[in-house]
């Protein structure tokens, strides 16, 4: 992962897929060497793995409401330029992190950072959000991602994530059209 100062570290990430109610052992924490203590004397489990950072994002999660009929939903153009390819690395009600009530209509595409992003249709940009440069399948970075918000003209919102950081070309409450090249794509976030 890479850190909001730059510095990069390994982590591991685990991702579990289970039915409701399941139990499961995810993994065995082994204990230090010999000679070092065991307990943590102040019943961290952080001070007991010796400083290492543990996260979880473990949640209640809501219900997802039935799926409506989406016949009424407008087509969008692709909001990659180039020629690609462009590999769909998660869609809709992923089990990765498009399960959440606020991702489950998410699209993650794969392309190289620094790939030209375009507005799917006509609309004003509503809110920017481009500070971050954090990467990474770690729990600290699951809400830090960069995003550019766009209200489209037929109502609907179309939210760009995971951009490049500085990399928005409008600011908000300017108007974009289909094809605008409005940022770059990004490795920001989780």
């Amino acid at each position: 992962v890479r850190e909001e100062s730059g510095k990069e570290q390994q982590v591991t990430t685990f991702v579990l897929v289970m039915q409701p109610m399941t139990v499961m052992d995810l993994c065995y924490v082994r204990p230090p060497r010999r000679g070092r203590r065991v307990a943590p004397s102040s019943g961290n489990l952080s001070e007991l793995m010796n400083g290492r950072d543990i996260q979880s994002i473990i949640d209640d999660l809501e219900e997802l409401p039935e799926e409506k009929s989406y016949a009424s939903v407008p087509s969008f153009r692709f909001p990659l330029a180039g020629d690609g390819p462009f590999l769909c690395s998660q869609g809709f009600n992923g089990h990765f992190t498009h399960f959440f009530l606020t991702t489950r209509h998410a699209v993650d595409l794969e392309c190289p950072v620094g790939t030209e992003v375009v507005a799917v249709a006509d609309g004003k940009v509503a809110i920017i959000s481009q500070d971050n440069q954090v990467s990474g399948a770690d729990c600290k970075n699951f809400l830090k991602w960069n995003s550019m918000l766009l209200q489209l003209d037929c109502g609907l919102l179309v939210e760009y994530v995971h951009i490049k950081k500085g990399s928005v070309r409008f600011k908000e409450g300017d108007l974009v059209q289909e094809g605008d090249v409005i940022c770059e794509s990004g490795d920001v976030g989780f």
